[in-house]
């Protein structure tokens, strides 16, 4: 990224750069003990772009060795291999560094820095990083896993013929909980920890053996060898140290501290059989784990009798209920099992699939009600028994209410059926009482279930027609949340409403809680559990097709009646087709070959700016910010996203603006002792202007555009 700096800036840099860091007392260290072998990119400065390293590269551990080859086929460094920093460059042919005369014991911790750079069709090869060779085997560390009979996918992928595999990370996510697939040509940070060998005594990279098998198609910038298994702690500090050098966003603290677990309302969700592209082949599981690594810990699916033919999980023997769904299916409990914070659930009942048909004089048969209490009062139970302690919240709903209300009628909605209206009062008071009772029934701690109602037609609402806000919601004595599917809220025919008439509907819709106060559930209870666009002729691309979305989340972001909990876009994997194989619902963030579309880059942008933020004030405040400070800021985020790359820091192109974005309160931002140019209000040794220059927010140290100087040879 470039930032444009003024004179003025110009002329204080070098004069102050010296004072920053000798007096900045935060710094990134790395742990020291076992460490065997240090690789750093910017060592070999020295060589020109394109120069092959036919000297090596040296080892900065202190151990003494060298990563060389003799044999002429030495790879090359890049001066500029993305983001202004070099690589190393492997050809995947045969381009390989070799470290003899090493001397590792039973277990071994790696670090590389690394972009998968193949863009060739490929099949039953990985495109290996290193390799580590002991008596009896190898234990290697890939960026792209092998298929016999289909083409390699880029993904972090360890194995070892000898000993094992504790464990493998991608950006500090553990590749057992979030997926270890990646994107070609970006940079990511790929660890490893091995255990079981014995006399490990070289190390190739860019093979799997010097062969020739297995040659890596990669750029490496940096590799860190231990000879030992770093705990937890001490791995993250090597993903921090790394991530921050690099600018890349890793999990660098347990993912219970309060910043990693904090839910960022803007996701997706995903529903049906729609492509995807994953390690598991499975789609909701794809997207669950595809979620996490684009940041986001909330996901929303659907649970029903239709799992294995709609919702987009396998047939399993033995589903025959709600509770057997999210206990025994391995892909449900997958997806419950993973590192997410937030569980918003579509739920249909197996033994009444449909209330609409269930119905007497006097709206849904008692019978049918009391299935439908147990089924869900057995699976909230499951839950809470399961999942107490680890933090998760459940949200357990249904997907557009006023379609299931109106049925036949929704073309003449006025003459709607009083008992229809009847069994759907019915059929939502009966799943609120059940997960109220499961919860007062049954011990937990720190783990919630709520229910919620979804709306989906505004304008039936506006008019005063039958419909879930106007005929069903009042009826009901409690209800912990409200979800709307808003099309009907932020498109006027095809077109982008006002936003005075967006944030009118969703007072008259958060209206409705007034008179069903609940203070012991927390934050917002209104959602936006759905909402997007359909790509079509009225957009000349897919980046303005992005940008409609952004227009649509800020007129949500910026409604002045409160906050909204979550805002889902429709959806992560999904080109629905007509019959004669013309898109018809191109709604999604990955296009059918694996490329990013910028509503990708959107959510990915969006998420890793505010995760830096909500850090950024947690470290200043040692509390997480407000949803009100948390929405106005996310409206700024919004404004300025890039949408056709990788692009999470903001570009400012002067002061004012950096001003704007990083003082939101009035007052701070009017008082010249905290936001002016030569003010330093938190105390960290440099001015917003300087701050402001180097690409810095207005406070915290560790920001990955800061000069860094380089110590060699007693040089720096």
């Amino acid at each position: 990224m470039k930032f444009s700096i003024c004179p003025q800036i110009k002329a204080t840099l070098l004069s102050l750069f010296c004072l920053y860091f000798w007096s900045t007392s935060y710094a990134l260290q790395l742990p020291v003990d076992g460490l065997e072998l240090h690789l750093d990119v910017s060592t070999l400065d020295y060589l020109s772009d394109g120069d092959a390293l036919s000297q090596g590269w040296a080892d900065q551990s202190g151990s003494g060795l060298i990563a060389s080859n003799d044999q002429n086929s030495a790879p090359s460094y890049v001066a500029d291999a993305g983001s202004g920093y070099p690589a190393v460059r492997f050809n995947g042919t045969s381009q390989y560094l070799e470290v003899a005369n090493m001397n590792l014991g039973p277990e071994q911790s790696v670090f590389v820095v690394f972009a998968n750079r193949r863009s060739e069709t490929l099949v039953n090869h990985q495109d290996t990083l290193l390799s580590l060779s002991s008596s009896g085997g190898i234990s290697s560390l890939s960026s792209s896993r092998a298929f016999s009979t289909a083409p390699d996918y880029p993904s972090l992928y360890a194995e070892a013929s000898v000993g094992q595999v504790e464990g493998s990370w991608l950006n500090g996510h553990n590749t057992d909980d979030t997926t270890g697939d990646l994107f070609s040509n970006r940079y990511y940070v790929g660890s490893a920890i091995y255990s079981g060998h014995s006399n490990t005594n070289s190390l190739l990279i860019g093979l799997g053996t010097t062969s020739g098998q297995k040659a890596g198609k990669n750029d490496i910038r940096e590799i860190l060898i231990y000879n030992r298994a770093l705990s937890e702690t001490e791995r993250h500090l090597v993903h921090r140290y790394l991530g921050a050098k690099y600018d890349i966003e890793v999990i660098k603290r347990s993912l219970q501290h309060p910043v990693e677990s904090y839910p960022h309302p803007l996701a997706s969700q995903q529903f049906g059989t729609q492509y995807s592209f994953g390690q598991d082949g499975i789609r909701t599981v794809d997207y669950a784990r595809a979620t996490l690594r684009q940041g986001s810990g909330i996901v929303k699916f659907r649970l029903s009798n239709k799992y294995s033919n709609t919702d987009g999980f396998t047939a399993q023997s033995g589903i025959n209920s709600l509770v057997e769904l999210v206990r025994d299916h391995p892909e449900v409990k997958t997806i419950l099992d993973m590192p997410l914070t937030d569980y918003v659930f579509w739920v249909s009942t197996f033994a009444v699939p449909s209330w609409q048909s269930q119905l007497d004089d006097n709206g849904l048969k008692p019978d049918k009600a009391t299935q439908i209490y147990y089924e869900i009062y057995n699976m909230v139970v499951y839950l809470l028994e399961t999942y107490s302690g680890t933090g998760k919240r459940f949200y357990i709903g249904n997907w557009e209410g006023d379609w299931m209300l109106s049925g036949e009628y929704k073309t003449d909605i006025t003459n709607l059926p009083q008992n229809r209206i009847q069994g759907m009062i019915d059929w939502a008071n009966i799943r609120q009482e059940a997960v109220d009772a499961a919860k007062a029934n049954t011990a937990h701690s720190d783990v919630d279930v709520w229910f919620y109602l979804e709306m989906n037609k505004a304008d039936w609402m506006r008019n005063g027609d039958p419909c879930v806000v106007n005929s069903v919601i009042p009826q009901m004595p409690k209800l912990d949340m409200i979800s709307i599917s808003s099309y009907s809220i932020h498109k006027d025919n095809g077109n982008v409403p006002p936003t005075s008439r967006v944030h009118s509907d969703l007072d008259q819709i958060n209206a409705l809680f007034d008179t069903k106060p609940d203070p012991s559930i927390p934050g917002s209870r209104l959602m936006i559990g759905e909402y997007g666009w359909i790509y079509n002729d009225d957009y000349s691309n897919l980046t303005e097709f992005a940008q409609r979305h952004i227009t649509t989340a800020r007129s949500f972001l910026t409604w002045p009646g409160g906050t909204l909990r979550f805002l889902l876009q429709w959806q992560f994997f999904n080109q629905a087709l007509k019959d004669n194989g013309i898109d018809s619902k191109e709604m999604s963030q990955i296009g059918p070959d694996n490329d990013v579309r910028p509503l990708y880059y959107m959510h990915e942008n969006f998420l890793r700016t505010m995760r830096r933020w909500v850090d950024d004030f947690y470290w200043r405040n040692q509390v997480l910010p407000s949803d009100a400070a948390y929405a106005a800021q996310a409206d700024l985020v919004l404004a300025s996203l890039s949408l056709t790359e990788y692009q999470p820091e903001i570009k400012f192109s002067n002061y004012s603006d950096w001003r704007n974005f990083n003082y939101i309160n009035t007052e701070e931002y009017q008082n010249n002792a905290i936001s002016g140019p030569a003010a330093d209000p938190y105390n960290t040794g440099v001015s917003n202007l300087l701050r402001y220059g180097l690409g810095l927010g207005k406070f915290g140290f560790e920001k990955t555009r800061m000069p860094r100087f380089i110590s060699r040879s007693n040089e720096l």
